[in-house]
């Protein structure tokens, strides 16, 4: 069993290698949270907000590549409102410390 650290790391490469294909359709993937379940969120943009495909291509691409590469995980999902909120407010905050430290 990996430490999420380097499960995170994992799923990062992942979603790094199938970028591509979602960039050249005007869309990205992003990666949020991984839960203590195992459970992977990720954040779409651009052409992928609001896509008729969006759940084959969480399911049956950004999904599959990354249960298939990385066992541990057991589902990939959308993030909720909640979570994106959290989770660009610590960018923030990281940012702000590293503006502080110059």
């Amino acid at each position: 069993m990996q430490d999420t650290q380097t499960l995170i790391q994992e799923i990062r490469k992942e979603l790094e290698s199938i970028k591509v294909f979602i960039n050249a359709d005007g869309g990205d993937v992003e990666f949020i949270k991984l839960d203590d379940d195992n459970i992977v969120y990720v954040n779409v943009k651009g052409a992928c907000v609001g896509c008729v495909a969006l759940s084959d291509t969480l399911k049956d691409g950004v999904g599959s590549l990354i249960m298939d590469e990385v066992p541990e995980i057991k589902d990939v999902q959308l993030a909720d409102e909640q979570m994106l909120m959290e989770f660009y407010k610590k960018k923030l905050e990281e940012e702000e410390e590293k503006l502080k430290g110059q």
